[in-house]
């Protein structure tokens, strides 16, 4: 069955109002709601139906968190995937989207190019390989101290970041909150209280985790940025999801951002996989309906997708002594001649220094390369 335009806005408008109603506590409506959605969505229907699928699970999980704060900890919100599963779901997430490779395709040439006339170099990848899942359990990211790395100061360093930095931006919310306003003024590191730094420092847009304004900053972020800038690496390539769905959001902004960034994901599946294939139903339900779900019921450090866009990154990273580097010409030119090996509609776009991968008119990644 393929929806016309017309039955896809009923779909998302239902899924709205239904939204709407769980953030107003007015349970009873929202779960007719969700009812009249569970007759439209279906998880091999085509994308649009697909993603509503997890979007009104979620929802479900959503009103019974509200209502019984106990139960979230008996279902996991946050659902733990053994190292094979891990393995499996990455893997598909590699073979069918092109993404991650142009991540890696633009962080080796800027290696290349930063470490240049180097006989030996470190590189600290702060993902999970795709190709070694094994260390996964081994390093935790919120777990790794980099001052206790066996990095020497002055030995040449290129850090590796992809898709794993949000995971710190989560925190107690209601905690985070009281902090802030007992609060009385902006946190800055010692090396900038010891010695202001004479270039500006760009103030932090109000959703950054290490702006004064923000509802939930994130100490660990904080914290694990400044150990990064102490190792002083000739160059940071960092990728993350170009979507809005973090600290402060409310429900219904969160899960309009959420709904915009996944239904292209699958959207991008639905043109270029058939429907019927186990290894999309299988990734589609294991990796992107799980965030989806952690996304939108998960709450304090449960959730951890909490997707930034870059505009939030950049002052993030430049407090944190960053400096941004421009994204390599002859990075940009593999990654682009390697977009022409997938269905029509991908396509990269340059902004401030930084690159952004898109499907049609819809950033979905960004890469953006950093100095010490």
């Amino acid at each position: 069955m393929n929806w016309d335009d017309d039955e896809r806005i009923h779909l998302i408008n239902l899924l709205n109002d239904c939204v709407r109603l769980t953030e107003l506590g007015n349970f009873n409506d929202a779960d007719i709601a969700l009812y009249h959605l569970s007759q439209l969505a279906s998880s091999d229907g085509d994308s649009m139906q697909r993603v509503a699928t997890y979007f009104i699970e979620a929802l479900a999980y959503c009103q019974v968190v509200k209502n019984l704060r106990g139960v979230p900890k008996v279902l996991h919100l946050v659902k733990t995937l053994s190292t094979p599963e891990q393995q499996l779901v990455k893997k598909l997430f590699f073979d069918f989207y092109p993404f991650i490779k142009i991540a890696h395709t633009i962080t080796n040439q800027a290696i290349i190019e930063a470490m240049k006339g180097e006989t030996s170099i470190n590189v600290l990848d702060l993902s999970p390989s795709y190709n070694a899942l094994q260390w996964t359990n081994l390093m935790n990211l919120e777990n790794l101290d980099p001052e206790k790395l066996p990095i020497k100061k002055g030995e040449p360093l290129a850090i590796s970041s992809v898709l794993q930095l949000h995971s710190l931006l989560a925190t107690d919310d209601d905690n985070e909150m009281v902090k802030m306003r007992r609060g009385t003024g902006q946190r800055m590191f010692p090396e900038m209280l010891a010695k202001p730094k004479k270039k500006k420092v760009v103030n932090p847009s109000p959703d950054s985790a290490l702006s004064p304004f923000s509802p939930c900053p994130s100490h660990k972020m904080e914290s694990f940025l400044y150990g990064l800038w102490k190792l002083q690496p000739k160059v940071m390539v960092i990728t993350e999801q170009e979507s809005n769905v973090n600290n402060g959001s409310s429900l219904t902004k969160r899960v309009r951002s959420a709904l915009k960034f996944y239904s292209t994901l699958f959207d991008c599946l639905e043109a270029s996989t058939s429907r019927t294939s186990e290894r999309r139903s299988l990734m589609e339900k294991m990796l992107l309906g799980e965030e989806i779900r952690n996304i939108v019921a998960g709450e304090g450090v449960e959730r951890k997708e909490r997707h930034e866009k870059l505009v939030t990154w950049i002052p993030r990273l430049e407090l944190a002594g960053f400096r941004r580097e421009p994204i390599s010409s002859n990075g940009i030119r593999l990654a682009t001649k390697l977009l022409q090996t997938y269905v029509p509609g991908y396509h990269i776009h340059q902004k401030n220094k930084c690159l952004f991968i898109y499907r049609h008119n819809v950033p979905l990644f960004s890469v953006s390369a950093w100095k010490f």
